[in-house]
């Protein structure tokens, strides 16, 4: 078990204390700290703490950078290979519009996808000529083997999700990582799944693009993400969207520049070499940066590996509890699969239905997905989460097991 002090992290997300939360995989409840930082934001704004409002834009670009620090160091990659965008959805059509597609080029999903991961790619094979090849899933795996024998020497992308949404699956990203390196293929990771529960390496598994959004693990609000470029592909890829927050700012600052009579925006522009580059041309959710910072900050303080750790044992214990009961568990078993996500079945397919609405009225928030025939009801358990609150979803649980 990892050495974590639950007790002092429960007190920070106020709604544990109305509701059994296992929904995680859908929204996080939000904490206090990040709260506090969106209070932040507020109280900055109001009474323009950096002196005028040019400084407090600048401030704002300060505190982004503060966020991408903290994302690269979750990542395991560096500040200039984040881009903060709106969410995960926005990070993929980014991908989609600045890989430089040609005519006979082909990109590789799989069944068991979010629909996210799979609508830019549809639409890229429309505008580009592009075919996407489509991996099915065997009893709910993916294989790697699959992978390979889709590929050719005009694969151009491969995108998987680190966790698949319905079942749970956990990706071996460095095995799959590598083939798409050895391919000359671009390996792009739908994280939203994962991190903030699981370690995450870039480098580790040759990952070229990465997206999350910080709505779910990451226990931050709506409308703050990140997107991973690997660094040597910032430049090489051209961005379709610019303006002046993705300029180099001038030598004298913003400020300094407004001020001079002979300013002019007819001027040749240089852009940020960086993966801001890829970023909203215009100003930010900032309240949502603040947020998203503080919540990185506080999973890196924590470590992901002992939130990892403790996910694992509390995921253990929910499985075996459903084993004992009977009821059958549609995630993968396996160890190396497993995640903070736990799918299983009591009743035949819709009819698992029947399970939710008694379990709200009793305050105990789980969820029902399907992709591809794989899923169910389905628990998502973070670190927060206790071994309390296991034992009276299995007790509620057995109930409809005795119907």
């Amino acid at each position: 078990m990892s050495e974590l002090d639950i007790e002092s992290i429960r007190e920070s997300f106020p709604s544990l204390r109305e509701f059994t939360f296992f929904d995680t995989a859908g929204l996080s409840p939000i904490p206090n700290y990040a709260i506090d930082a969106v209070k932040e934001f507020i109280d900055e704004v109001q009474t323009i703490r950096a002196g005028s409002p040019t400084k407090q834009h600048v401030r704002f670009i300060e505190r982004s950078g503060e966020a991408r620090r903290e994302a690269a160091k979750l990542v395991g990659g560096n500040e200039d290979e984040i881009a903060i965008v709106s969410n995960t959805n926005e990070a993929l059509n980014i991908v989609a519009n600045i890989i430089p597609w040609e005519k006979g080029d082909n990109l590789i999903v799989n069944d068991l996808e979010y629909p996210a991961n799979v609508a830019p790619w549809w639409l890229t094979q429309e505008r580009f000529g592009v075919e996407m090849r489509v991996v099915h899933h065997v009893d709910g795996r993916l294989r790697l083997s699959d992978f390979e024998e889709q590929m050719n020497r005009n694969t151009k992308l491969v995108a998987v999700s680190s966790v698949q949404w319905s079942n749970g699956l956990r990706m071996d990203l460095e095995s799959l990582g590598r083939t798409c390196k050895m391919n000359g293929s671009y390996f792009l990771v739908d994280a939203i799944q994962s991190l903030g529960a699981l370690e995450m390496d870039v480098n580790r598994a040759n990952i070229d693009f990465l997206a999350a959004g910080g709505h779910k693990w990451l226990n931050s609000p709506f409308g703050a993400s990140l997107l991973y470029c690997r660094e040597n592909h910032v430049c090489e890829l051209t961005p379709f969207a610019l303006g002046d927050t993705t300029a180099t700012m001038p030598p004298d600052g913003w400020e300094k520049y407004f001020h001079q009579p002979e300013s002019s925006p007819i001027h040749p522009y240089e852009f940020l070499e960086t993966a801001r580059r890829f970023e909203k041309a215009g100003w930010a959710n900032n309240a949502g940066i603040f947020s998203l910072r503080a919540s990185l900050r506080r999973i890196n303080d924590l470590g992901v590996r002992n939130i990892e750790k403790r996910i694992l044992h509390l995921t253990d214990s929910f499985i075996k509890g459903l084993q004992d009961l009977g009821i059958k568990v549609t995630s993968p078993l396996e160890m190396e699969h497993r995640s903070g996500i736990v799918s299983f079945e009591i009743f035949e397919g819709i009819e698992n239905e029947k399970v939710l609405e008694p379990l709200i009225n009793e305050k105990i928030i789980i969820s029902m997905r399907y992709s591809a025939g794989q899923g169910g009801l389905r628990a998502s358990i973070h670190y927060y989460n206790t071994e309390e609150e296991i034992q009276r979803l299995l007790h509620s649980l057995a109930k409809f097991c005795k119907k």
